[in-house]
This record gives structure tokens, C-alpha cells and sequence, in this order.
């Protein structure tokens, strides 16, 4: 944790002073047909056909050029503005086509303690993204599933199993936005 606070303590003045700029400027912007695929987008938000629209993928090229400037035009940047913004409207999507999960992932926040979330979220980056120190994905162990479905399944978080895709879908876009947004201020 410590040398995380370092890392972060190295990084350049302006990298947090424009990254949020950045990233804000993605939500405003859009023409009426590009906003349109964006509202169709959240609000008929499915798992099979996420990111498939190529009036969608246009919007968001289109204005993460914008946005970026000269400063983030790089192609780095640009995708992990890119992932940023989707990232985010799926949330948006999720929370606007299964409020359940939204309420569910709320209580995951709110009424598990710390340890229980901060492990919750380490474990699906380890099985998603791969683990942050090493990068590499690996399966869980059986004790870790059993911690992960109980956690979930918790009386205070009340989750289903009929959720925990959703929920998955749901973790898995803020891990992109963090992870997006680590990428930028680093650069």
C-alpha cells in the first residue's frame, strides 16, 4: 500500500490536474444521432450485444479525438479514454436495465466490511484482469469460490446467483475505469 501512495506521489503534477478533464470532457459533446446511440446503449444494456453498435463505437472515437487533444492522442491514451467512457456507460447500463444489481453491488459497498470488499475485488481482478502484481490470470481455489459466493451471498448484500453475472459485468467496469484512469495519470 505504501509504495502504491509512492507511486502515486511520483507521478507528474499535471497528469492529475488534465486526466479528469480529460475523462469529463467525454460526457458532453455528442451530436443528437451520436447521443441516441449512447441513450440506446444504456438503456437496453445486454451482455451478448455490449459495444456492437458501430454508431456507438463512432460517437465515442469521434469525441474521445476531441477530448484528447494534442496532449493524449497517443493510441494508449485514446483507448483507455475510450475504455473509460464505455466502462462507465455500461454501469450506467446496468444500473438503469437491472437496478437489482445496482442495489446489490450498493450493499456489497456499503455493508461488507472492509477487508471482506477490499479481498471481494482483489479476487475477481485476480481471476479477470490477472493478479496486479503479476499479471497473469490464474483460477481460484476452491476455498477462494466458496469466499466469493459467500460475500456475495451475504444476508446484509442479499445477492442471487441468477445476479452474479451481472454483478461480474458490473465489477468488471470499475475495474476498467480505475485501470483506465491509472493508465492516464501514469502516462
Amino acid at each position: 500500500m505504501i509504495a502504491l501512495g509512492m507511486a502515486f506521489a511520483a507521478l507528474p503534477a499535471h497528469a492529475f490536474a488534465q486526466t479528469p478533464d480529460v475523462l469529463a470532457c467525454m460526457d458532453s459533446g455528442y451530436s443528437e444521432q451520436q447521443q441516441a446511440a449512447i441513450d440506446r446503449y444504456v438503456n437496453s444494456f445486454d451482455l451478448d450485444t455490449m459495444g456492437t453498435d458501430p454508431q456507438l463505437v463512432e460517437a465515442l472515437a469521434d469525441r474521445a479525438a476531441v477530448c484528447a487533444g494534442t496532449d493524449y492522442a497517443d493510441e494508449a491514451s485514446m483507448m483507455a479514454i475510450l475504455e473509460h467512457k464505455f466502462a462507465g456507460l455500461s454501469l450506467d447500463g446496468i444500473a438503469a436495465t437491472r437496478p437489482d444489481v445496482a442495489e446489490t453491488v450498493r450493499r456489497m459497498d456499503e455493508d461488507l466490511d472492509e477487508a471482506t470488499r477490499q479481498r471481494l475485488f482483489y479476487l475477481f481482478e485476480v481471476e479477470i484482469f490477472g493478479d496486479p502484481q503479476t499479471g497473469q490470470t490464474r483460477e481460484l481455489t476452491v476455498e477462494e469460490e466458496e469466499f466469493f459466493g459467500e460475500a456475495i451471498l451475504n444476508p446484509s448484500v442479499s445477492g442471487s446467483i441468477e445476479q452474479a453475472e451481472m454483478i461480474g459485468a458490473f465489477m468488471a467496469a470499475r475495474l476498467m475505469q480505475r485501470d483506465a484512469e491509472q493508465r492516464l495519470a501514469a502516462r
